[in-house]
């Protein structure tokens, strides 16, 4: 309880000092963004590419993902202190993702993992099979 408290006069004082540098306009245009910034990458890239790596890959992966929906949540909350914790796990989860490796399939169009070979020019093995009927009567 002390620590919301303590959390929340820490916001007051931390907007205060922006707005008399800044203005209230760009703190309200600040909030409106980064809240939208934080749908997006709660929603789009951190659960989803959570559920979605959860299945396939290992814990940087996850980590990564999970690191990417929590910077959303807090880039959603109003309030710089929360937003500037936002940007440091978004920061913390890009390296993360970038030291896993990069030969696993991602899809950049949809933010998405598929089960694709590793190699673009290695197909798998191709089974070749012919269907010969048989005509089957009573006799």
């Amino acid at each position: 309880m002390r620590l919301g408290w303590l959390w929340l006069i820490l916001e007051a004082v931390a907007a205060y000092f922006y707005m008399i540098k800044f203005g209230f306009g760009s703190l309200l245009l600040e909030c409106i963004i980064t809240a939208i910034f934080g749908f997006v990458l709660a929603f789009r890239f951190g659960l989803a590419g959570l559920f979605n790596r959860v299945m396939f890959y290992g814990v940087k992966d996850i980590f990564s993902s999970l690191g990417y929906g929590i910077a959303g949540v807090l880039l959603i909350i109003p309030g710089l202190i929360s937003d500037f914790a936002g940007v440091i796990i978004l920061l913390l989860s890009l390296i993360i993702g970038q030291s896993a490796p990069q030969d696993r399939g991602f899809n950049p169009r949809n933010g998405f993992y598929s089960q694709s070979p590793k190699n673009p020019d290695d197909e798998g093995e191709i089974i070749d099979v012919e269907i010969i009927e048989e005509s089957r009567g009573i006799k």
